[in-house]
């Protein structure tokens, strides 16, 4: 439901994302879905994105002011 929530920010709202880095503990397939997430959003115009590979991983995305 990624388009919804991203719909939902009003132009500077923040979508925070952590625990975007490899873990351990992370069950068999997941690091494809992370992967799948991190594309989707790159592909997107309507937002900035903020990436950082602080602790397990947090990307900052901001919606666009139209």
């Amino acid at each position: 439901m990624l388009k919804e929530a991203l719909a939902m920010l009003k132009p500077g709202g923040l979508y925070i994302l952590d625990d975007m880095l490899p873990q351990p503990n992370w069950p068999e397939g997941h690091q494809e879905k992370a992967l799948k997430l991190m594309a989707d959003l790159d592909s997107r115009t309507d937002i900035t994105l903020t990436k950082m590979r602080w602790a397990t991983g947090i990307i900052i995305a901001s919606k666009k002011a139209i």
